[in-house]
């Protein structure tokens, strides 16, 4: 006889469902998946096409940065306010909002006459995201009950978010090739259109109480603290840590995060109510989300150093190689709710934490000679495998055991950790790059700075897989196995 794990608390009744997914309600998530992917598509679509981009407009490669930094002050910025925004106005109604607003504002990207107008498309299609990406986690999470269906869910969203990502760069190099730059824009109309259409058809409005109210006060603050924090990091690439302006933003961010949790306390209708925010069983896994995707977004920034500047790979070979990584991400979305049903979400966290740190170290080793390119693909399938199954554990960590008036806050809390993790991921570690390089260009001096990312990198994974076992302990989730 089996004697019962300690740790694990009974599992709910809604654990006990067939985790396969039918009718409507599988029409509605390949909506919202394919509304996700190309939401995740779009933070690194415009990477390789960049330098296109400022030979048409003649702008300097410095000035370049405010493309990519547009959208990430939109979209991480807001994500907040648009998230408790659909908690009283309707989830599904914000997100249709937000997919309309990305197609409208992905069109006018595509025929921006100037780069001033290229800015301004950017930023709404960031306004865009910030409204989508939280609803459509939102409207996973209500149209799921906990259990393997919603962990099934959840997993191939994580899948393809960070998929999406990796396949951003990939097709921003093709597409930027074969029609030219102003086609990244254009390829999100079509996709925008058919979401637009069979979202009202297969998936149920929800919002919580009807006596909420939005917290203005609140939702100022947490606005102008993310953009603080997320400009200060941004503007450190091309100016240092060490500069009045990045150093006094992100210390306005950090002011602003404080201010915030006072506001909120005293609110009488918080934007993020104090119960949340003060649960370990919330805190926690949100952290351990934005090492999730610091670590993966700055090992893309390392790996593309690594493989063109001392291995001599063309941009298109290394466009390749990050294909396998986009591989491992799927293999990962694929089994990584089956993971998490089977040891709990916090246990998968410590797993995919571990293994992703331990393929981050082995990389130091195979990326140093062209003759091991196949084993540093092998590498990279594993730790893309065992990244997503980090993040899957994270998602249904913190969207578990919380009401259905608070989901949507609680989701746009677990969007805003992706996106802080993606936009801090690469400054902080580019930081630690020019620091161990110290100037030097050589080849010598890439080589050892890369050494020195890499340890860095994998330091965050263990401090990821550290958090897990915390997880473990106060939110035991019984493992439920997924045939």
């Amino acid at each position: 006889m089996r004697t019962p794990d300690p740790n694990l608390a009974p599992a709910p009744v809604e654990a006990n469902e067939n985790p396969a997914i039918r009718g409507k309600k599988l029409i509605g998530l390949i909506s919202l998946l394919t509304a996700s992917f190309m939401l995740a598509v779009d933070f690194s679509i415009l990477s390789v096409a960049l330098p296109s981009i400022g030979v048409e407009f003649d702008i300097s490669p410095g000035n370049l940065q405010w493309i990519i930094t547009a959208f990430a002050l939109a979209s991480t910025g807001f994500t907040l306010f648009f998230a408790r925004v659909a908690d009283i106005w309707g989830r599904r109604k914000l997100f249709l909002f937000g997919i309309g607003l990305l197609g409208l504002a992905s069109f006018a990207g595509g025929i921006a006459p100037d780069f001033t107008s290229l800015i301004a498309a950017r930023s709404l299609q960031g306004l865009a995201t910030a409204a989508a990406v939280p609803t459509a986690l939102a409207l996973i999470t209500t149209s799921f009950p906990e259990g393997p269906a919603r962990a099934r869910a959840l997993s191939l969203n994580a899948a393809l978010m960070a998929a999406g990502f990796t396949t951003g760069a990939i097709l921003s190099g093709v597409i930027t090739d074969a029609v030219g730059w102003r086609w990244t824009f254009f390829v999100n109309v079509p996709i925008a259109a058919v979401v637009l259409l069979l979202v009202p058809l297969s998936i149920a409005e929800s919002r919580g109480t009807r006596n909420q109210r939005l917290d203005f006060w609140g939702a100022v603050t947490i606005t102008l603290s993310l953009t603080a924090l997320v400009y200060g990091t941004a503007n450190s690439v091309n100016q240092g840590w060490g500069t009045l302006t990045s150093g006094a933003m992100v210390a306005c961010g950090v002011a602003g995060f404080i201010a915030f949790f006072f506001i909120e306390r005293r609110s009488a209708s918080p934007l993020l109510p104090s119960r949340l925010m003060s649960k370990r069983a919330t805190a926690i896994p949100n952290l351990a989300g934005i090492l999730a995707f610091l670590t993966e977004t700055s090992l893309v920034f390392l790996l593309t150093i690594q493989l063109q500047d001392v291995l001599n790979l063309s941009p298109l070979q290394t466009g390749f190689c990050f294909g396998f990584l986009g591989l491992g991400t799927v293999i990962g979305g694929t089994f990584g709710g089956r993971i998490v049903g089977r040891i709990g979400a916090g246990r998968a966290i410590t797993f995919g934490f571990t293994l992703q740190g331990l393929c981050v170290l082995l990389l130091i080793f195979t990326t140093a000679s062209i003759t091991l390119l196949g084993l540093t693909l092998a590498l990279l399938v594993v730790q893309g495998a065992a990244s997503l199954i980090a993040t899957v554990g994270f998602v249904v960590a913190a969207t578990s055991e919380i009401e259905e008036e608070l989901q949507g806050a609680a989701t746009g809390l677990v969007t805003v950790s992706q996106q802080v993790g993606i936009a801090i991921g690469t400054p902080v570690l580019a930081t630690i790059f020019a620091f161990a390089a110290d100037g030097g260009s050589t080849t010598h001096a890439i080589a050892g700075a890369f050494i020195t990312s890499i340890i860095a990198n994998a330091v965050f994974c263990f401090v990821g897989a550290i958090l897990g076992l915390t997880i473990s302990k106060i939110r035991p989730v019984r493992s439920v196995p997924l045939e």
